[in-house]
């Protein structure tokens, strides 16, 4: 066991001085005696001392006072390993740790990973001193001659520009270039050995000194400005050896107590004399004391030869503590317990140059560790500019050293210019932490100068990474083996770092470098040099977003150094890759809105073509049922019924007027005669309609004919609806009316007209619904919801209630809830009850006509929602011509069970709601429509999925006897004009595991299969896309939480192909209500994950960090 040492006996304060204890001031007696402490010589009480204390170690230490024990603890116990964020490492070395950095293992993330901890620690390098200076050897090696031409080169380029643009003399351009040679030569800090900054400035003294001449001058020494606290102090020393005390040097008092000036004295004497015996007992030489010492103390020194320096700032201590390998001591009484805390120089100078008086304490055989540059010249502000200058230069010279041995140790082809090409200070990357396929922390940005206080060297980076794997990251996962991912992304790309096992054992850490595109083995893994290892790890990741094409020095492999490299390092079992990925920037595009013309053109194009086809073929039937007609006229006795054949045969001969009418129509149907397929749909209800009315007359006169036959005189019944009266068939174009009912039987089921195809091609629709404004004919089908909404927009009604009484974007923000005129309803029917209920072929009359139909339909805020359609979706004309007709068999099934359907283009959609839903969104409208128009009038950011409309539909079918009664919205399609194979995803911002669509399902994707798709790595996008899309998302979700609606979501349309994103955030019905929050209070008690459902403040705080945080990000070059 060994014994700290302690004071000699000489510096113990004399028994006789002091009556009372030092700490407690009790007076001493014969009970309570005095005892000195070994370690600062004062004299306390039992109570305020220990007797014997045992360090861990194992050291004993004698009677101490408290004060002395915490300062001897504090100094001799090593601190506990520090918890760190990662990419940021502890200064010292990881490998010296050899117990776990955290206390707890997070036992989720322990589950998550698939693979085993393996904790590696480094054994204390032995001789790291001697290891150290082979750096400096490494670096001053002359034996790359290929690079010797360009480093001079480079010198030169980025002296005068920095000359140039700190506004210098050519002058400084030689005197600089040799300055930075001899500095970055001479000083060698390592950051593997001996744990140094990076930043060689650290160590360099630059003094700027006024004098008539310009100079630089190198020392191998540490130089400042300061006079001796005596003059006559010595001012020149061979070989002294040098003390550094931090704080102050004087007498102070351990309690503030009130005492007798008398007593204080006398303390402060006593004191001033054992300091002297300690000074005396250790011998220095120098004395450089961080803060003051008393006059009087300082006078007792000189006389001992001793030459003083006070008020000496921390960072030249700490220089000179470097350069003699001495210690600074916190106190002069630590020198009582500890050993080698002098340190020793070859010469101690203090002289006057220029104007200042300076110190100086050269040590050449230690000028590796740090040096001093004195700058001559006769403008101070000259002088400064120069100093700022050698200082950047310093940084990127030695820069240069260092890289020379990463591009040979990796196989790169030298180019002319290489340095100048792939220069550059400082980087900036977006930083990324990816556990498995989840972000570990929103995207960091990493803006580093090199070899700076805040930079990495690339030995230790990535040595980290393997001998620290239970260091917490940001989201306070464990690191475990193999399952955290870093990317540093620029917006030409990213470099991704990984790490795996492998089946190698490497005592040393290596460097090996393999093609990803070729797979061929650039270089074998071999041991990675001192400098390399003292590298910039920042610049070795800038390297891989250099422009300039870099080449392998072997000719087998022909690809890009850098964008096809691996560079593997291996230490034991542990590989840590390094390599690049291309980033895909992706454009957020607005919502297409446009009117597709073209796909109007030849959907007018089809039906003309179709309506050619299909009329044609009924206009041939009814020839041939006008034929069968006649001759069966033929064969009745005409004598017998003379004036009934006569009223046939005009009749007959009426009807193939009608038909001969019709026929020369066919050729003047072209397509220039149409603007639009609305003109052809009711061109098409006009034919049908006639075509209707023959085939009445054709049953009507071949009812009379069998009646005839069988001797039947025909008869008119009184007070009877049916008739056998003529029709007249005059063709008429805009033809308003359906004609008048007059069938006298029914009408065989087997017809073949009513059954054929291109008789119910023309039927289709409910053609005998009246036409709307501007004879646009809107064909009606009961469960098409955009036919339904079309035609109500397109009646008279509409336009004279809601069109005409808009007064502008104004009626948006002026919303009267209760007033009767804010909602409009509409009837419409496509037969007159009067006409059809007592008819006695209705049967009949249904299966030519089509279903008997009876529509109501409510357009709630009709006035408001017409302003927010015309200003996003054109005119009213084209808007009339998208909601017509819907896509066929466009319904689908959403993830809240609401079906929702496309109109025909896909530029509109309808989504069914429950009348609670519904509900909601209509007690929300009135503030709806004021954020639009904030955001519609006013430029406000907003992605909110605009909503066009609102309505109940109530449909009865008079023929099948059903009826149905819907409510639902319309709002534009998010992904009209987006391309085929469009990635689709519906975004709630959190990964809680029911948020996720397992593989085959058709819903729409959720937030972790986003995560998975994209390995947890947010969409890239520019600057100004994501400073639009985030102020939207603020916005929008501020206005969502005010009205208390929550289960909103983004919904983001990806075209990988056109590199284009469309979002927009849809679903904001649902209210939180007193149901939604207990719900919500029950999953938390009993499920493992935070409900998605929660309150709408918390619920817009994590949709808005996990959307604008964690699934996009801004990057640029």
């Amino acid at each position: 066991m060994k014994e700290l040492p302690y004071l000699p006996k000489e510096c113990w304060l004399p028994d006789h001085s002091s009556t009372n204890c030092y700490k407690c001031e009790k007076s001493f007696n014969a009970l309570r005696r005095k005892h000195h402490c070994r370690y600062c010589g004062y004299i306390f009480c039992s109570n305020c001392s220990i007797s014997k204390h045992q360090l861990e170690d194992n050291t004993q230490i004698m009677r101490i006072c408290e004060k002395c024990l915490d300062s001897i603890i504090k100094c001799m116990t090593k601190p506990k390993a520090e918890v760190v964020s990662y990419p940021n490492i502890p200064n010292k070395h990881p490998g010296i740790r050899t117990v776990p950095l955290i206390d707890e293992i997070n036992e989720e993330s322990a589950e998550e990973s698939e693979t085993v901890d393996v904790g590696l620690t480094l054994p204390e390098e032995e001789n790291a001193e001697q290891r150290a200076h082979e750096v400096f050897e490494e670096v001053n090696s002359h034996e790359f001659i290929q690079y010797n031409e360009d480093a001079q080169r480079y010198l030169e380029t980025r002296v005068n520009a920095l000359l140039e643009e700190n506004a210098l003399e050519k002058f400084w351009n030689p005197q600089i270039i040799e300055a930075t040679k001899t500095v970055v030569t001479s000083i060698c800090p390592s950051v593997h050995y001996r744990k140094d900054s990076m930043d060689i400035n650290n160590y360099l003294r630059i003094l700027k000194i006024v004098d008539k001449e310009k100079s630089i001058k190198y020392l191998k020494g540490v130089v400042f400005k300061k006079n001796l606290a005596i003059k006559r102090m010595s001012k020149k020393v061979q070989f002294p050896k040098i003390l550094m005390l931090q704080g102050n040097s004087g007498f102070y008092s351990e309690e503030k107590k009130l005492v007798s000036m008398q007593e204080l004295e006398e303390q402060e004497r006593h004191y001033s004399t054992m300091l002297i015996k300690k000074f005396n007992n250790i011998k220095p030489d120098v004395i450089l004391v961080e803060k003051g010492m008393p006059q009087m103390l300082i006078s007792s020194l000189s006389q001992y030869s001793i030459s003083i320096f006070i008020n000496v700032k921390t960072k030249i201590l700490q220089l000179i503590s470097r350069l003699s390998t001495g210690e600074i001591l916190e106190h002069i009484d630590h020198t009582s317990w500890k050993t080698n805390y002098l340190g020793y120089c070859n010469e101690f100078i203090q002289e006057s140059t220029g104007d200042s008086m300076i110190a100086c304490f050269i040590h050449p055989d230690n000028s590796y560790l740090c040096g001093s540059v004195l700058l001559y010249g006769p403008d101070k502000d000259e002088l400064k500019r120069v100093s700022k200058v050698l200082r950047e230069m310093v940084l990127e010279y030695r820069n240069i050293l260092l890289e020379r041995y990463v591009f040979l140790q990796s196989g790169m082809q030298n180019i002319p210019n290489i340095f100048l090409e792939m220069h550059s200070t400082n980087s900036v990357f977006k930083h990324l932490s990816i556990f498995g396929s989840k972000p570990c922390a929103k995207p960091g940005v990493h803006n580093i100068k090199y070899y700076t206080n805040n930079g990495k060297a690339l030995g230790d980076f990535v040595l980290n990474m393997m001998v620290s794997p239970e260091t917490r990251c940001e989201s306070g996962r464990v690191h475990k083996l193999g399952v955290h991912t870093y990317y540093y992304c620029k917006r030409s790309g990213r470099v991704r770092i990984s790490m795996h096992k492998t089946n190698c054992d490497f005592n040393e850490l290596m460097m090996g470098k393999e093609c990803t595109r070729c797979k061929k083995v650039i270089t074998n893994p071999i041991q990675l040099s001192k400098s390399a290892w003292e590298y910039s790890f920042n610049k070795f990741l800038n390297n891989f977003f250099t422009e300039i094409p870099v080449s392998h020095v072997t000719s087998t492999c022909f690809h890009d150094f850098f964008k096809a490299g691996n560079f593997t390092f291996s230490y034991r079992n542990l590989q840590v890759n390094i390599e690049w990925e291309d980033t895909q920037m992706l454009n957020i595009v607005q919502m297409k809105t446009t009117f597709k013309t073209e796909y109007y053109q030849e959907l007018t194009k089809n039906a003309v073509k179709n309506l050619k086809y299909n009329s044609e073929y009924v206009i041939k039937e009814m020839y041939r049922a006008s034929n069968e007609l006649m001759i069966q006229l033929s064969s009745v006795n005409s004598a017998e019924f003379a004036e009934d054949i006569e009223k046939i045969t005009e009749e007959l001969q009426h009807l193939g007027h009608s038909i001969d009418a019709i026929k020369s129509f066919l050729p003047e149907m072209n397509l220039d005669k149409f603007s639009n397929y609305l003109e052809v749909e009711n061109y098409r209800r006009n034919l049908f309609l006639m075509c209707c009315s023959m085939k009445i007359n054709v049953v009507n006169i071949s009812a009379h004919l069998r009646r005839l036959k069988y001797n039947d005189k025909f008869k008119e019944k009184s007070g009877n609806s049916d008739t056998t009266e003529s029709f007249s068939y005059k063709f008429c174009y805009n033809d308003h009316e359906s004609p008048i009912l007059s069938l006298s039987e029914n009408i065989d089921e087997d017809d073949d007209l009513i059954n054929s195809p291109s008789f119910q091609a023309l039927q289709q629709g409910c053609m005998n619904f009246p036409v709307g404004r501007e004879n646009l004919c809107i064909p009606i089908d009961e469960n098409d919801h955009f036919s339904l909404i079309a035609y109500a927009l397109n009646t008279q009604e509409y336009y004279d209630k809601v069109v005409a009484e808009i007064n502008g974007p104004d009626d948006l923000v002026e919303v009267s809830e209760n007033n009767p005129n804010t909602h409009f309803a509409h009837f419409f029917t496509n037969f007159e009850e009067e006409e059809i209920v007592d008819h006695m072929f209705k049967e009949s009359i249904f299966r030519l006509y089509g279903n008997y139909l009876s529509v109501y339909i409510t357009m709630y805020y009709a006035k408001q929602f017409h302003v927010i359609r015309n200003f996003k979706s054109g005119t009213e004309r084209e808007i009339l011509l998208s909601l017509s007709k819907s896509e066929p068999s466009s319904a689908q099934l959403g993830k809240s069970k609401a079906y929702f359907k496309f109109s025909a283009d896909r530029r509109f959609l309808t989504k069914v709601l429950d009348e609670k839903h519904f509900q909601m969104f209509l007690d929300l409208a009135p503030n709806y429509f004021r954020h639009i128009y904030m955001s519609s009038y006013h430029n406000m950011p907003s992605c909110l999925l605009k909503t066009l409309g609102a309505y109940k539909i109530q449909v009865k079918n008079h023929t099948t006897g059903k009826s149905h009664t819907e409510w639902l919205v319309l709002s534009e399609n998010l992904g009209y004009g987006m391309p085929k194979g469009i990635k689709i995803y519906d975004l709630k911002g959190t990964d809680n595991q029911r948020r996720k669509v397992k593989e085959g399902d058709g819903r729409t994707k959720m937030d972790l299969n986003f995560l998975e798709d994209f390995k947890g790595i947010p969409l890239a996008v520019p600057p100004e896309a994501k400073r639009i899309l985030d102020a939207s998302i603020w916005n929008d979700t501020l206005f969502l939480s005010k009205h208390n609606i929550i289960d909103y979501s983004l919904l983001v349309m990806i075209s990988l192909e056109a590199n284009t994103i469309v979002a927009g955030i849809i679903d904001y019905t649902e209210q939180y209500t007193l149901e939604k929050a207990i719900e919500s209070k029950y999953k938390k008690v009993v499920g493992t994950e935070m409900p998605t459902i929660t309150h709408p403040n918390v619920y817009r705080q994590r949709f808005r960090t996990q959307v604008t945080q964690l699934y996009f990000m801004s990057l640029e070059n």
